[in-house]
């Protein structure tokens, strides 16, 4: 993760109505795997929050939904081709926020459509019961955002570096900076946002210091996840 723009994590939005957002160039789609194939997933994706630079790349990203929780992988290393034309403001590239999917396809049944061929689904009794199963499990394989007391043990921190940053010559403030950010599937820090600060130099302190820390990565159910943390940070 990159430090994000002091103004972007202060929550800052965009008022002029010569705003642009970012915009995707291409789609992103990626072969499903085998092993996923016979679950039969219905719009198999990955969608993400992301944001991106003022040179069209990308800063920062977090997967807030999948309908498999073994697509993560796969859409992550797709995600890191994407191209994007910046967001603008008044002309000007600016950093910007938007929505974007990693769509997945069937290799073989996009390609008997193309030859203007379907493949029945469930073509067997015994494929067909197969494929309904599946389908009323979805909700067991799905990756989605978790509560914190969902998880299957509180969030606990694996590594942390505290930064003060401060001003040269002067010494370091004091007050209080709550940051509400997210703790993705990895354990890394995702999307920072400034709710409360006291000043400028203590929010890049909590974001210097966000940056440095990573935790165990998130589960529930076994399921990989991400989950939603507001924290307060007290200089004294």
């Amino acid at each position: 993760m990159l430090l994000l723009p002091v103004s972007l994590a202060l929550g800052a939005t965009e008022e002029s109505q010569e705003y642009t957002p970012p915009k995707l160039i291409s789609r992103l789609e990626v072969p499903i795997a085998e092993n996923l194939r016979h679950l039969h997933l219905q719009n198999p994706m990955v969608v993400y929050r992301v944001i991106v630079n003022p040179d069209g790349t990308l800063l920062d990203s977090l997967a807030v939904e999948a309908t498999h929780h073994e697509l993560l992988e796969p859409a992550e290393k797709k995600l890191t081709t994407a191209k994007f034309r910046p967001a603008s403001m008044d002309g000007e590239p600016v950093t910007g926020k938007m929505t974007i999917a990693v769509s997945f396809f069937d290799p073989v049944q996009r390609a008997w459509k193309r030859g203007g061929i379907a493949i029945p689904a469930g073509s067997s009794g015994i494929e067909g019961v197969d494929r309904r199963m599946n389908l009323g499990a979805l909700n067991k394989i799905k990756y989605v955002e978790s509560l914190p007391n969902e998880l299957d043990e509180p969030l606990r921190i694996l590594e942390t570096q505290f930064c003060m940053v401060h001003p040269p010559d002067e010494p370091m403030p004091k007050g209080q900076v709550i940051v509400e950010y997210y703790v993705n599937h990895h354990g890394k820090v995702r999307l920072p946002e400034i709710v409360k600060t006291d000043g400028k130099y203590l929010s890049l302190s909590a974001l210097e210091t966000l940056q440095r820390t990573s935790f165990v990565p998130p589960s529930r159910n076994g399921i990989p996840t991400h989950v939603k943390v507001r924290q307060p940070f007290n200089f004294d």
